[in-house]
């Protein structure tokens, strides 16, 4: 069953007592369930792993139907976003990056992640390998997502571990700047958009803006 613990509407160029106001009164009423008032138990990172075949065709796109691949995810217990190594996590994450084996658009998204360099661009089977850090509020999950043909399936595997074992082995000081001053770059751009902004505020539930002295 899910529970309401708090709940919060945040807008931009909303006058108090305006529209917004009267919506969320009307939509998010104050007599919903607020649960027991007892702590909730905390969130335990547990490991596992799980498979699903799907026979399923892929869907038609255009005059082409996708091709059928078998995907992979491989994670491991990360940070909270309040923790301190939040920021090393997102570091690394950026330091792998990752995306499609087709760029559209021109160089410049990430072409010099180690996704990109030691996988994508090595092994002409990989369709995708992107690197994803979830934070939560007592932990996260640092994973790896990958997609090839089904009978790469086993190699996809093997390089994505590869991978992860190559994170402890060290980072040079080109990279660890490249990345360092990309999430920067990113953190900074984000700033100039208020839809953004405003997804700061209500996660945050509090007026303080983003200040570029933080980063």
């Amino acid at each position: 069953r899910f529970v309401v613990l708090w709940k919060l509407s945040s807008g931009i160029n909303a006058e108090y007592g305006g529209d917004l106001v009267k919506f969320g009164a009307k939509y998010f009423p104050s007599d919903l369930s607020t649960g027991s008032g007892q702590d909730e138990p905390a969130t335990v990172y547990t490991g596992g792993q799980c498979y699903r075949h799907d026979d399923t065709p892929p869907p038609m796109i255009g005059p082409q139907e996708l091709p059928t691949l078998t995907h992979v995810s491989i994670g491991f217990e990360s940070s909270s976003h309040q923790a301190e190594e939040y920021v090393k996590f997102c570091v690394l994450n950026t330091l792998m990056g990752g995306g499609g084996s087709f760029s559209a658009g021109g160089p410049g998204k990430g072409m010099y992640t180690r996704l990109y360099l030691q996988v994508l661009n090595r092994y002409h089977w990989v369709y995708s390998a992107l690197a994803l850090n979830h934070p939560y509020q007592e932990t996260g999950l640092f994973t790896i997502n990958a997609s090839s043909h089904p009978n790469h399936g086993w190699d996809l595997v093997q390089v994505l571990i590869r991978q992860f074992k190559e994170m402890g082995g060290g980072i040079n000081h080109a990279e660890l700047e490249r990345a360092k001053t990309q999430l920067k770059s990113t953190l900074l751009m984000n700033l100039e958009y208020r839809t953004i902004i405003l997804e700061d505020i209500g996660r945050s539930s509090s007026q303080r803006f983003f200040q570029r002295s933080r980063f």
